[in-house]
């Protein structure tokens, strides 16, 4: 009798851990923006990748906004609607201009990536380029391309870096929402 328990507290244990297995996998592998392994793919060089259409994740592309705006040290939000300007210290910021780079706010997240295909990329385009060559930040000059992920992780931004204005650069921005 004893044994047969044993047994039986074994196929539950079992049971449970493969269900904690099956969620765990789902997770990493479904949750927008989530990052496995050293990261040695991802450096914080900025370094150019491919025009990328992984097909892997396929969110949902619905453009919220496009124009251009201002971008400086003070960051942007983009997951207002239009995307806002923001005064830092904001915890809303998603990218700043850190003296001529891209940064994606908060230094453990690698949100951008640089975009180097000849035509503008589509949101499945940009969210795969993300999954697999995301950086905290990466250097820009005038035709600099780079998809963002915000921080919300609810929006995927194509963002063109236009002129210099000033202390800022005038930059051309496509956001689309990744969940409905």
């Amino acid at each position: 009798m004893a044994l047969e328990r044993r047994a039986h507290q074994a196929g539950i244990f079992s049971a449970v851990v493969a269900v904690l297995a099956l969620l765990w996998g789902i997770f990493v592998y479904v949750v927008p923006g989530q990052q496995s392994g050293s990261g040695s793919d991802a450096t914080s060089s900025g370094d150019e990748a491919p025009g990328a259409d992984s097909g892997e994740q396929s969110p949902r592309s619905v453009e919220a906004w496009q124009g251009t705006m201002l971008f400086d040290d003070g960051g942007v939000d983009f997951d207002t609607d239009p995307p806002t300007k923001a005064s830092s210290p904001d915890p809303r910021i998603d990218a700043y201009n850190g003296d001529g780079s891209i940064v994606t706010y908060g230094w453990t997240l690698k949100n951008v990536a640089r975009w180097s295909g000849e035509d503008a990329p589509n949101a499945e385009d940009c969210a795969g380029l993300l999954q697999t060559h995301a950086v905290y930040e990466a250097d820009y000059d005038k035709g600099s391309r780079f998809c963002v992920r915000s921080r919300g992780l609810e929006r995927i931004v194509f963002v063109e870096f236009l002129e210099p204005i000033d202390t800022a650069w005038e930059i051309q921005v496509t956001v689309w929402n990744t969940r409905a």
